[in-house]
């Protein structure tokens, strides 16, 4: 059964696509950008923690609007894709999934072709639940080869969070205006998919 033959036509937050999407490939290497940075031998100024700010890394980004050639759109075929949960889940559910106990393989693929800029874009090509939000997230591996998230990561050594640099997903989910506290996330409806394998068209 395919379940992916139904697309979104409503993007809730395309911005965090672009935002973690590009960032392996919109690495600065000097020019203009380090010549715009404080003079030899003065103190760098101080950076707030954010989402486009990690103070103490080794590698600066540029964001994608500071591209000349970016257009925004996104087009991303995702397969492997499991599901947290079903859909007929009984409250209280937990459908983010971290521990890998409740995942299922799901068939086909997940075809998306969002542009971040219009805020606009479809999966598969048919509406699906206009009244509710959708998310998709293109990340470094936040899952392991197990499937298992090890968020919070214990004893970390580092600020760099609990993920694999070494591997990509596409995580999306659906979920209802309606809150329900009940359930994990607190939502009435949480659809949660994700996709091991991630190719960019």
């Amino acid at each position: 059964m395919n379940l992916f033959r139904r697309p979104f036509s409503r993007i809730g937050a395309p911005a965090a696509l672009a935002c973690t999407a590009l960032a392996p490939a919109a690495c600065g290497s000097g020019g203009d950008a380090d010549r715009a940075g404080p003079e030899a031998g003065s103190p760098a100024p101080a950076v707030e923690r954010g989402p486009r700010a990690q103070p103490g890394t080794a590698l600066g980004l540029y964001a994608p609007e500071q591209h000349d050639l970016y257009d925004g759109r996104f087009v991303i075929s995702g397969g492997r894709i499991h599901q947290v949960g079903t859909l007929n889940d009984d409250s209280p559910w937990d459908h983010m999934g971290n521990d890998g106990s409740n995942l299922r393989p799901v068939g086909g693929t997940a075809e998306i072709d969002v542009n971040e800029i219009e805020n606009t874009g479809t999966l598969d090509g048919e509406p699906l639940r206009d009244d509710h939000q959708i998310h998709f997230m293109v990340t470094q591996g936040m899952r392991g080869r197990d499937l298992v998230a090890r968020y919070p990561l214990d004893s970390r050594a580092s600020e760099a969070g609990a993920v694999n640099p070494a591997l990509q997903q596409l995580d999306f989910y659906v979920r209802s205006p309606e809150r329900n506290e009940a359930n994990h996330p607190q939502r009435e409806v949480f659809d949660h998919f994700f996709a091991m394998e991630v190719t960019w068209k």
